[in-house]
C-alpha cells in the first residue's frame, strides 16, 4: 500500500533501480502549470548540474528522462548513485500567467507520486492547494541520498514565481527562463550583477492581472495600503529624496512619477508595513506625462497590487476619491490618506489630468488616486497648486489611462 506523505515528512525509499516520479495535477488550464526535475551534486556546489523539463527531456547520460506526455520522470537510481545526490521536483505557474494574477491556489491538485519498476505506486504527496495563497512556484518533492535513497515532501512556496524559486536553488536566470518556455534575456538587458536569477529583463508592455490581489471586496483605504511603497532616491552629490509608488502586478511592477526617479543613481522601495529596502530598476519613464514604471531587482514579487480603472471608465466630476502617499521625512514615516472629489478634468499637452481637492503632503508624488467605491486606481498623483487666490488645495493626478496610451501596459479585451 502506498504511503501518503505530509509536508515536511521524510521517508526511506525502499526500492532501487528504475523508478518513475509522476506529476499529478488538475487545473482548468493545465498549460499554465509547469514542472521540472533539477539534479544536484554536492561536489559541484550550490546550483544544479542538470535539469530535465519539456525543452530538455533527458540528462545524466540518460539516467533521468522525461517520458512522452511530460508528466513522468524515469530515474535510474543505480546509475545516479555517485554522480548525483539530490533531485528536486519543482512546479510553477508560468511567468506570463503569474503576471496576470494566477497562482498555485487556482489549481485543484498539485501532487506527485513515485512508482516502482512494476508501476506500483510507492509514495504520494499532495499538499493542500489552499495553503499556497498567492504563491506561484513550489519546491515540491526531493529525492536525496543518505545511507540509501530517501524522499522529502517539501511544499516551500514562492510568491515571486519561478524566478524567486530559481534564485533559492542557485539556478541562473537564463536556465529559469528556459524552463519557463522563454528565451534567455537579450544582452542581460543592461542590468549586470544582480544575483543568479535576477533581475528579469524589463519587458513592455506589462500585462495587467486578470483578477484583483485580494478576493472579494477590499476595504478602502485599509485594504490598499500593502500595495503602496515609499521610494528612496539617491542622485549625484549625495542628494537624496523620497516619493511614493504603487504596485500594479504580482511581479511588483510599480507606478510612480518621472520626476521622482529622474536623475537617480540608485532607487529602493519599502512597501507599507515592511522594513526591507528593495533595489529597483527603471522599466520606463516619460517626462511629458510625468509617469514612470519601476521594478525591484529581486524576483520576490508582491502579494498585493492595485487595479487600474478600465479604459472606458473615466472619472466623472464629483467622483469620490482617495489619495495615499508617503510624506517627506519631516512629516513622519507613516503613510497618509486623504479624500475628496474630482473637481475637474482637463488635458495638458495631450495628457488627461484629474483635478482633486484631496490634500496631499509633499513626498506623496507617485501615489495612487483611487475611486473610494471600489479602490480602483484613476490616476497617479503628480503635483499641486496652492495659494490664497485659489481658495482651496488643488492637486493634479495623471490619468491612469496614460499608461496604456504610452504602450506600457495592456490587458485582454473584455477584462476588468
Amino acid at each position: 500500500m502506498a504511503t501518503e506523505m505530509k509536508a515536511g515528512q521524510r521517508q526511506r525509499l525502499d526500492v532501487s533501480g528504475r523508478i518513475e516520479l509522476a506529476v499529478e495535477r488538475e487545473m482548468r488550464d493545465a498549460s499554465m502549470l509547469r514542472s521540472a526535475l533539477l539534479i544536484f551534486s554536492a561536489e559541484a556546489g550550490k546550483g544544479p548540474v542538470a535539469m530535465v523539463h519539456p525543452n530538455q527531456p533527458i540528462a545524466a547520460d540518460g539516467a533521468v528522462e522525461l517520458l512522452p506526455g511530460g508528466l513522468r520522470y524515469r530515474l535510474d537510481l543505480e546509475q545516479l548513485k555517485g554522480n548525483a545526490d539530490r533531485l528536486v521536483l519543482v512546479q510553477w505557474i508560468t511567468e506570463k500567467d503569474r503576471n496576470e494574477g494566477r497562482a498555485l491556489s487556482d489549481a485543484a491538485k498539485v501532487a506527485s507520486a513515485i512508482f516502482d519498476a512494476q508501476n506500483q505506486r510507492v509514495l504520494g504527496f499532495e499538499p493542500e492547494v489552499a495553503r499556497f495563497g498567492r504563491e506561484a512556484a513550489v519546491i515540491h518533492t526531493e529525492i536525496y541520498f543518505k545511507d540509501g535513497w530517501r524522499v522529502r515532501a517539501d511544499a516551500s512556496g514562492f510568491v515571486g514565481g519561478v524566478m524567486a524559486m530559481a534564485n533559492r536553488l542557485g539556478l541562473s536566470a537564463a536556465d529559469a527562463m528556459a524552463m519557463d518556455g522563454r528565451g534567455a534575456p537579450g544582452a542581460d538587458a543592461g542590468h549586470p550583477g544582480a544575483g543568479p536569477a535576477g533581475p528579469r529583463a524589463a519587458t513592455l508592455p506589462v500585462r495587467l492581472p486578470t483578477r484583483p490581489s485580494a478576493p472579494g471586496t477590499r476595504s478602502v483605504p485599509a485594504g490598499l495600503l500593502a500595495s503602496v511603497a515609499r521610494v528612496y532616491v539617491t542622485a549625484t552629490e549625495d542628494r537624496t529624496w523620497t516619493g511614493t509608488a504603487f504596485a500594479i502586478t504580482p511581479g511588483a511592477c510599480l507606478v510612480t512619477c518621472e520626476h521622482v526617479v529622474k536623475d537617480a543613481l540608485a532607487i529602493t522601495v519599502v512597501f507599507h508595513n515592511e522594513d526591507r529596502h528593495r533595489p529597483c530598476q527603471v522599466m520606463a519613464m516619460d517626462e511629458g506625462m510625468d509617469v514612470a514604471l519601476i521594478q525591484p531587482l529581486d524576483a520576490d514579487g508582491t502579494e498585493h497590487w492595485l487595479d487600474l480603472i478600465e479604459p472606458d471608465g473615466p472619472a466623472d466630476l464629483g467622483c469620490e476619491v482617495g489619495l495615499l502617499g508617503f510624506p517627506l521625512g519631516s512629516l513622519g514615516e507613516e503613510i497618509n490618506y486623504s479624500q475628496g472629489i474630482v473637481n475637474s478634468t482637463r488635458k495638458s499637452h495631450g495628457v488627461r489630468m484629474l483635478q482633486v481637492d484631496a490634500g496631499a503632503a509633499p513626498g506623496s508624488s507617485g501615489g495612487p488616486l483611487f475611486r473610494r467605491s471600489d479602490g480602483k486606481v484613476l490616476g497617479v498623483l503628480g503635483g499641486g497648486l496652492r495659494g490664497d487666490s485659489l481658495g482651496m488645495h488643488v492637486n493634479l493626478a495623471i490619468s491612469a489611462d496614460s499608461l496604456s496610451a504610452l504602450g506600457w501596459v495592456t490587458r485582454e479585451r473584455g477584462e476588468s
